[in-house]
């Protein structure tokens, strides 16, 4: 699967999705720190990749802005726990259904949103 971290996810965690096989492309590495939500949203619709954030804002917008979302709703935003609990996300089977859609992953469930 191919990702775009937003500013706010750890080194720790794109590493850690790296591990796992899948294409990464972050903001704080690429120099693209401060830009727009509607530019990340661009980017992930250019290169079809699903974006990864804290951020609650992307949830706000219509799923045809974006190639996906995935939002980090943990209670717990120390990079450590962020990194330990994606991990063991990216590998299960909900990983099929993230394209094209809203992913909120909380502490103990996940909610899916698709149009």
């Amino acid at each position: 699967m191919r990702f775009l971290t937003d500013e706010n996810i750890p080194v720790s965690l794109v590493t850690v999705i790296r591990a796992k096989g899948h294409s990464v492309k972050d903001l704080k590495e690429e120099r693209l720190t401060g830009i727009k939500d509607s530019r990340v949203m661009a980017i992930s619709r250019e290169e079809k990749r699903v974006i990864i954030t804290l951020d609650k804002d992307f949830a706000s917008y219509p799923l045809k802005n974006h190639h996906g979302v995935i939002l980090l709703r943990y209670n717990n935003k120390h990079s450590y726990f962020l990194t330990e609990h994606f991990s063991h996300f990216l590998d299960s089977s909900l990983i099929k259904e993230l394209e094209n859609a809203l992913c909120e992953i909380f502490d103990t469930y996940v909610k899916i949103r698709k149009e």
